[in-house]
């Protein structure tokens, strides 16, 4: 093993009761051949077999890049990101979820081989030398642009680990969906050099155990909010990024929350009351400079849904009837 300035990437694996899928994830790792890499797996309070089936892979894994595990208490997957940051002795970091695989690693050696970029992003939507302006990325990252090259989550990225670490950028423990989009909003701020690379390196495998995929009721609700306010009042107002940037968003957010609430078990007044509760959208509506900067549709969806009593019935209840409440395993590569 070389010593620690010589480490090239850093993958950073947060698991949580991942017992099913670690192994593969990691295995899928250690076919980076050409780079000198670590492993840091850090284990959020697993009560399950995790941390055995790492344990196995440990053991078959001489010679091999270095793998750690970190334990902390159950506090979520940008907590336990944080602590890999901390950790990580890499010029690059790389995000990796405990139920997905990376592929394509030619791909990843001959980009870290290049010239430094603060931040390099892969992604089969990306065209051969595309370019995109800062407001362009944001609004990708935001999840407004259809056919965007710069989603808001962490993986299938690699970060500079000095400039993440001299702008002391973190994921939000306070939030739990959606810490993700914040600390890349945080990264686009920064960051003078985005290296855009055409072709898929990360294969997502949508899993019910995920981390990010257990808020309810009222914890979504106030999860939203939080959320809300990291990225339109402590971040885009400030920015001085358009008025039209911060209402897509928030119209967005409250559809996203009305769709949540509507295939979660909860009744649908309670559904109707945990919204009015949240009050989303209602501040930027009253607040924001340019009131045109909301279109009519926009206006009216939200004026209705707060203020007419059985709007918001009628809404939850055909996006219920309309759900498909049977949950499917998914891959895709991003």
């Amino acid at each position: 093993m070389k010593s620690d300035d010589k480490i090239e990437l850093s993958f950073i694996i947060p698991t949580f009761n991942s017992q099913a899928t670690i192994v593969a994830a990691v295995s899928s790792l250690l076919k980076l051949r050409n780079v000198t890499s670590e492993i840091i797996i850090v284990d959020d309070g697993s009560t399950d077999d995790t941390i055995r089936r790492i344990n196995s892979v440990l053991l078959a894994n001489k010679p091999g890049p270095s793998i750690r595990v970190l334990q902390e208490a159950h506090a979520g997957a940008g907590a336990a990101r944080n602590m890999g940051i901390e950790n990580a002795k890499g010029k690059y970091l790389m995000f990796v979820d405990a139920d997905d695989c990376v592929i394509n690693c030619e791909k990843i050696e001959r980009e870290i081989r290049q010239e430094t970029a603060e931040v390099i992003v892969f992604s089969k939507a990306i065209q051969a030398n595309q370019k995109r302006t800062r407001d362009e990325l944001i609004a990708d990252n935001l999840g407004l642009n259809l056919n965007g090259v710069f989603d808001s989550g962490p993986v299938s990225k690699l970060y500079n680990r000095r400039f993440i670490v001299e702008h002391n950028i973190r994921f939000l423990s306070e939030v739990k969906i959606g810490e993700d989009l914040v600390f890349n909003l945080d990264v686009l701020s920064q960051a003078r050099d985005v290296r855009l690379v055409s072709g898929g390196v990360y294969q997502v495998n949508n899993s019910a155990t995920s981390i990010t995929h257990s808020l309810y009721g009222a914890q979504l609700v106030a999860d939203t909010n939080r959320l809300m306010a990291a990225v339109v009042r402590e971040r885009l107002l400030v920015a001085g990024v358009s008025d039209q940037l911060v209402t897509q968003f928030v119209y967005k957010q409250f559809l996203m929350l009305l769709v949540k609430l509507a295939k979660s078990e909860s009744s649908v007044m309670e559904c109707v009351r945990l919204l009015k509760q949240s009050r989303l959208g209602q501040s930027e509506l009253q607040s924001l400079p340019s009131k045109q900067a909301f279109t009519w549709t926009q206006r009216t969806v939200l004026k209705l849904a707060h203020q007419m009593p059985l709007v918001l019935p009628i809404l939850i209840w055909l996006l219920r009837h309309r759900a498909n409440r049977k949950k499917e395993s998914a891959r895709f590569i991003i």
